[in-house]
Order: structure tokens, then C-alpha cells, then sequence
């Protein structure tokens, strides 16, 4: 955002300060941020979105609202550092990616069907699904476009490009 910089993955230190698989550096003066949240497992992916950073993984137990766990995929207040009520309950195994349109949220990653659209406040599945049959390890987004990579269930590569307004292949 325009005050931090975030990061995330495996870590537990940021310049011998705790921080646990995310950290966020203060952009005006170039020290660690007070801003602290928590994972309990590495940090794969970072998005900032709609006044919220959404962090994806293979983690389960983020602290949420009233203690409820998140699974692959938390989203939090840029000021605050609080969970936010999202809490989607993806079919994939880790999130690996994410994208935005409007009110929604493509979660990308590893399962059977490696994206899944889901509402950017709740968590919850919305249409269209859209099943792939394999394992994203990677997107990117470029305005209404996202094009993801990844490995088909035969482990031949693939490229997948998604139209973000419809949310179709």
C-alpha cells in the first residue's frame, strides 16, 4: 500500500523482531512496521485489495473472528492488522494466488479444481466455478485479465487464461 511494504513466506524473524510468515516495513522511514499478524504456516502469496491485505498459503488456524481458524486464505485491515470476516472455505489444498473483480475474489491453487471464485466481504462460493484439473502455482493479473500457470492432472504444463468480469476460461 502507500504507507508499507509487505512480505510474507517462511520466516519467524524480520531484523531480530518476531513476525511469523508475514512482515510489513514502514515505506517512510524504512523500519519494521508495528503492524503484526500471524501465520502458522509459510505465506505464499500477498494481495492488496479493497483496503484489505489477503495472504494465501498452506496454512490453517489463522486467528479469526471470535478465534475461528482461516484456512489458505486470510484477509486483514491495512490499518489495523485485524482478521477481517473473510473466510472462505476453499476446495483446494493451498492458495498459491489471488486475483480481484469487483465484489469477488479467484483464489488459485492446488486441488482438483485450482480456481475458485469466491465473495471479497464472506469468503463464500460464487459463481462461475471453474475447474481446471490440476495444480496453479502462479498468477498474475493485468487489469481484467489473469493468466495463470500451472500442472494438469497428467503433469503436462498449462497456461490458463481467465476473463475477470465473467469469470470464464
Amino acid at each position: 500500500d502507500s504507507q508499507r511494504l509487505y512480505g510474507g513466506g517462511a520466516f519467524s524473524l524480520v531484523g531480530g523482531a518476531v513476525r511469523r510468515r508475514i512482515a510489513a516495513v514502514d515505506l517512510g522511514t524504512a523500519t519494521l512496521s508495528n503492524w503484526r499478524v500471524q501465520a502458522q504456516e509459510p505465506v505464499s502469496t500477498l494481495a492488496i485489495a479493497h483496503g484489505a491485505l489477503f495472504a494465501g498459503g498452506g496454512f490453517g488456524g489463522y486467528p479469526g473472528g471470535g478465534g475461528e481458524p482461516r484456512n489458505y486464505v486470510a484477509a486483514f485491515d491495512l490499518g489495523s492488522g485485524a482478521t477481517l470476516p473473510f473466510s472462505p472455505r476453499p476446495s483446494m489444498v493451498y492458495t498459491s494466488g489471488l486475483a480481484f473483480h469487483a465484489d469477488r475474489v479467484l483464489l488459485i491453487g492446488g486441488a482438483a479444481d485450482a480456481l475458485e471464485w469466491v465473495d471479497r466481504t464472506s469468503g463464500a462460493p460464487v459463481p462461475p466455478a471453474t475447474a481446471v484439473g490440476g495444480f496453479a502455482s502462479a498468477a498474475v493479473q493485468v487489469g481484467n485479465t489473469v493468466f495463470v500457470a500451472g500442472v494438469k492432472m497428467d503433469r503436462t504444463g498449462v497456461l490458463v487464461v481467465v476473463d475477470a468480469p465473467s469469470g470464464r476460461l
